[in-house]
Parts: structure tokens; C-alpha cells; sequence
């Protein structure tokens, strides 16, 4: 099974590398703004009580506990799934997904969305 990953692997990046230039160099700008880490959320920092609005607002925020339920300010309660990079909120009607750019003790950013454009948004602990 990892044998065929890696060679489906090579042989992307095989047929990315016989592009032309311009396209190479225009794919390596979109990547070099955003870089993904698909690495797992390390849950003792993830969870927590997050403002949502700004660093000095504390009256928006998202609090994520431990049972994997989320409760925001406005006072929903809705669970949340973590996966590697990605999290998942399920709300009543739909999924809010989002990849992790960056997380440390004191910032968490998280882009949302499935379609362009994406919206990154910035985490602050109080």
C-alpha cells in the first residue's frame, strides 16, 4: 500500500515538473503564501478558549473542550471533529472545514472554506 502511494506520488510530481515555466513558477507563488502542514492538531493546545473577533474583544469567542464539543459566545453548542490539519464544526444545517496554517499557545490560524476564495482567520487567547 505505501509502495503505491509513493509511486502515484512520483508520478504527480513527475507530470507537475513537465509543465511549462510559467505555470511552475505561478503554482509555487500560490503555495509559498500558504503552506499546509498536515500535521495533527496537538490537542492541549488547540483547546481552550479562543477569541474570535480580535485580540482585544473578548466578548466573540470560541471555547473548544476536551469532549469535542465547541461553545461559542453566542451561546452554541456544536461538536467539532480534528483530523491531521483539518477540523470540522457541525452545525445543524452544515459544516463549517478548515485547514491549520499555524498554531501555538497564543495564536491559532485556520483557513475555512472549500472554494476559492478562502478566508483565513486568526485565533488570539485572551
Amino acid at each position: 500500500m505505501l509502495k503505491k502511494i509513493y509511486l502515484i506520488l512520483t508520478v504527480i510530481f513527475f507530470c507537475n515538473s513537465c509543465g511549462s515555466n510559467n505555470t511552475h513558477l505561478n503554482n509555487q507563488k500560490k503555495n509559498s503564501q500558504i503552506e499546509f502542514t498536515n500535521q495533527e492538531f496537538d490537542l492541549s493546545r488547540f483547546k481552550g478558549k479562543w477569541l474570535t473577533n480580535s485580540r482585544f474583544d473578548n466578548s466573540n469567542f470560541a471555547i473548544f473542550q476536551e469532549d469535542l464539543y465547541v461553545r461559542y459566545s453566542d451561546k452554541r453548542y456544536v461538536p467539532y471533529k480534528l483530523e491531521k490539519d483539518s477540523i470540522f464544526i457541525y452545525f445543524n444545517k452544515k459544516v463549517a472545514k478548515g485547514r491549520l496554517i499555524n498554531l501555538t499557545e497564543s495564536e491559532v490560524e485556520i483557513l475555512w472554506g472549500t472554494k476559492e476564495p478562502k478566508e483565513r482567520i486568526i485565533y488570539y487567547r485572551p
